[in-house]
């Protein structure tokens, strides 16, 4: 299994699960549901590098995701992802369907078609005006890091008060 951590986060995030997905008998499971794990970081986030070229969006991370499982030698496996993970790991199943025979996230990522946006019930309105509402007013942090991350790391970078902040 590849599993993809999300953001701000990185691969110690699965500490507490990896022994029950490894050894699953210890816990009154059976042996043949452990599973062998790859925890791949993200390029530039946790222990990884900044990439060196520009491009390592979720295609191209999922692409090296199926390409390190195919090195390691798993033809066929599974993934999971969480947050950024999860769009990570959307690509990942959809795009790599020879080798990633089933995906699991914590953060579904699905919008309505435009067929379905004319008989959405009063929950599936509630959702989309809570989904407009963060694109519009609850997503600075996103898209501050997006256009121009450095302005935040040289106020992380330098700065006891952006530290604290």
């Amino acid at each position: 299994m590849v599993m993809t951590h999300g953001w701000p986060s990185s691969i110690v995030e699965f500490h507490k699960i990896i022994k029950f997905l490894t050894n699953p008998t210890v816990f009154g499971g059976r042996a043949e549901d452990a599973f062998h794990l790859v925890c791949p970081t993200l390029p530039g986030y946790g222990f990884s590098d900044k990439p060196e070229v520009p491009g390592w969006g979720l295609e191209k991370i999922a692409m090296a995701w199926d390409v390190l499982m195919v090195r390691l030698g798993y033809n066929r496996y599974v993934a999971q992802g969480g947050d950024w993970g999860s769009a990570v790991t959307h690509h990942l199943a959809q795009s790599h369907t020879k080798n990633c025979i089933a995906a699991h996230v914590n953060m579904a990522l699905a919008l309505p078609t435009p067929d379905t946006m004319n008989d959405l019930t009063e929950s599936e309105k509630s959702a989309l005006a809570g989904l407009e509402y963060y694109q519009t007013s609850d997503s600075g942090y996103s898209k501050e890091q997006s256009t121009r991350p450095q302005t935040l790391a040289y106020g992380l970078a330098d700065s006891p008060s952006g530290q604290l902040a």
